[in-house]
C-alpha cells in the first residue's frame, strides 16, 4: 500500500536499503508495522550509508532503542503511552480506519507514563516530530491570526491555489467548531493539553524536537509555521521551536555538515521576516 515495502528477513531489510541508496535517496522512512528486530536492521545499514531513518510508530521507546533518528508524530508517542498491547493496538487501528478521530484520539493518552518515553528518548537523542498543528490547529490561542494569514494566502488569485487546498485549509475548523457536539470539542481540547504536556515536558527533559507539516489537512509550509508556534503555546523556547525546524531537522536527517544553521561552509537558505521571532513566534 502507498509504495510500501514489504520486509520479513534482515537480508532482505539491507537490500531494500542499498537499493534506495543506490536510487539516490538519501532518507528512510518507516512505517509502524515493521518488526522492531528489522527496524534495527534498516537502521544500521541505512547509518553505515550515511543515511537517516525516521518512523512511525506503535512502541516510542522499542523504536528508539533500534536507532531510529526520528519518530513522527503525537499519536506514535501517545500510543506507547496505552501499557495494554491490545488496547494500544485496538485504538490504534481504530484511529487508521476512522472510528476514532485525530482530533479526540490523543485525550485516551495516559499521561502517567509519558515519563519513560521521555527518557528513553532522550538517553537516545531521538527527535520527534508532533505535527499537531494539522488536526487542531483551531484550537490554539493563535487561531485567530493562523486564519488570517491562511485567508491572505488563499484570497490571493496570484497564488493560483486551486479549491481543493481551500477545502482542507477551511475544513478544520468547521469539523470542530460547526460538526463537533460540544462533548467530542471538550474531548479535543483534552487532547490538545495532553499533547502540549508532552511537547512540554520533552523539551524540558532535554528531547529533540522536530517540526514538519504534514498535509494534506492545510497548506504545508504554512502548517510548519503553525506548528511552530503552538510549540511555543506548550511551553517551549522560542529559539528551540526555530531550531525545531532548522538544525534540529537537519541532524536528524543527518544534513547538518550542509545545512540548518547560519554558518561558514553550510548552504545559505535564510528566510528574512519582520519583527523578532524571540518575542513572538
Amino acid at each position: 500500500s502507498r509504495g510500501n515495502i514489504t520486509l520479513r528477513t534482515p537480508d532482505e531489510a539491507r537490500k531494500a536499503v542499498r537499493r534506495k541508496k543506490e536510487l539516490g535517496c538519501d532518507q528512510i522512512k518507516l512505517n509502524e508495522f515493521l518488526e522492531f528486530d528489522l527496524v534495527k536492521v534498516v537502521s544500521e545499514e541505512a547509518h553505515s550509508l550515511g543515511m537517516g531513518v525516521t518512523t512511525h510508530s506503535v512502541d516510542a521507546i522499542q523504536s528508539s532503542n533500534a536507532g531510529v533518528d526520528a519518530i513522527e508524530h503525537i499519536w506514535s508517542s501517545g500510543n506507547t503511552t496505552i501499557l495494554y498491547l491490545p488496547a494500544r493496538m485496538q485504538l490504534h487501528k481504530d484511529r487508521l480506519a476512522g472510528l476514532i478521530d485525530q482530533e479526540t484520539v490523543c485525550s485516551y493518552y495516559e499521561t502517567e507514563n509519558y515519563q519513560p518515553i521521555i527518557d528513553v528518548m532522550v538517553k537516545n537523542q531521538t527527535a520527534w516530530t508532533p505535527t499537531l498543528a494539522k488536526i487542531v490547529r483551531p484550537l490554539s490561542s493563535y487561531v485567530d491570526r493562523f486564519r488570517k494569514k491562511e485567508a491572505e494566502i488563499l484570497d490571493d488569485p496570484k497564488n493560483g491555489l486551486p479549491a481543493s487546498v481551500r477545502a482542507i485549509t477551511d475544513n478544520a475548523s468547521s469539523k470542530l467548531f460547526k460538526r463537533y457536539t460540544p462533548q467530542e470539542l471538550d474531548r479535543a481540547k483534552i487532547g490538545l493539553d495532553k499533547s502540549y504536556e508532552f511537547i512540554r515536558r520533552f523539551v524540558a527533559a532535554g528531547g529533540v524536537l522536530k517540526e514538519g507539516s504534514d498535509p494534506p489537512r492545510g497548506m504545508a509550509a504554512l502548517l510548519m509555521h503553525q506548528a511552530m508556534a503552538m510549540d511555543v503555546e506548550a511551553g517551549v523556547p522560542n529559539m528551540t521551536s526555530i531550531q525545531s525546524a532548522t538544525l534540529n531537522v537537519a541532524k536528524a536527517y543527518r544534513k547538518d555538515k550542509d545545512i540548518g544553521s547560519v554558518e561558514a561552509g553550510k548552504i545559505a537558505d535564510l528566510s528574512i521576516v519582520e519583527g523578532d521571532p524571540l518575542q513572538d513566534i
